[in-house]
């Protein structure tokens, strides 16, 4: 059992040059976090936050900012970043319409903006919108939801 102030002390294989030293946790279970692996927090953030506001219209980008803090304060950088990966492949224009909508919820997440932005800029989306369609040998004519209807839901 390590006694307090004890440290473990990583080394290069090959040099046996020390690369890196942090304490032991004594108790069980216990923690220790060594905050200089962290980064400036905030000026991340900021950054992230300026990125949004280049892909989205500036009442859109501040909006979607809301919710997403909102819904998960915790991870709201890691929100951003993920945002910011999921918006990289559209153009800014494709963008405005989408969140419009995608606004007036209550709460947002990164995963259903993804999936929605793929649904919703898919061709499928785009298609025509088709009431009913003929069904092989004579059956019950296919609804517009059914995956083998062709257009999107009427």
């Amino acid at each position: 059992m390590p006694s307090e102030g004890e440290v473990l002390i990583i080394l290069d294989y090959y040099t046996q040059e020390e690369i890196a030293r942090h304490p032991l946790a004594v108790t069980k279970g216990g923690i220790y976090k060594n905050t200089s692996h962290y980064r400036d927090r905030q000026k991340q953030i900021e950054t992230y936050e300026e990125a949004l506001s280049e892909k989205l219209p500036l009442a859109l980008a501040q909006q979607t900012r809301v919710l997403l803090k909102t819904t998960s304060p915790k991870i709201y950088k890691d929100q951003l970043f993920g945002l910011l990966r999921v918006l990289s492949p559209y153009p800014p224009e494709e963008l405005v319409v989408p969140f419009e909508e995608l606004v007036q919820r209550s709460e947002l997440k990164v995963s259903f903006i993804k999936n929605y932005l793929k649904a919703r800029l898919s061709e499928r989306w785009n298609a025509p919108c088709i009431e009913k369609m003929p069904s092989p040998q004579g059956q019950l004519p296919l609804q517009g939801t059914h995956p083998n209807a062709g257009g999107r839901p009427c």
